[in-house]
């Protein structure tokens, strides 16, 4: 049970790693793209949209985010029981 809760805590901080470097990606792409030679309602041109990548994570991306975070969580939990046995072992 507190492999389970331990597994669990390390899945959920993967996930938020993995939906803000998603949001992240997405403000940048939205910036990089937008029109820079047309002024929007605040006189600045070329904006980026991180409320889009907010709604895109969770609407469009959310389970490819979380099978990527729970993947990680299992590679990193080997690699960690590997780095365990490898230090008893010395």
């Amino acid at each position: 049970m507190i492999f389970g809760e331990v597994m669990g805590i390390i899945w959920i901080g993967a996930f938020i790693v993995a939906m803000n470097e998603f949001v992240v990606i997405c403000s940048a792409a939205t910036w990089y793209f937008s029109r820079k030679d047309i002024k929007d309602n605040d006189g600045i041109a070329g904006d980026s949209d991180v409320w889009k990548g907010m709604v895109w994570s969770w609407r469009y991306h959310c389970g490819s985010l979380a099978l990527g975070s729970s993947i990680l969580t299992c590679m990193w939990l080997i690699r960690g029981l590997f780095e365990y046995v490898g230090n008893k072992m010395e």
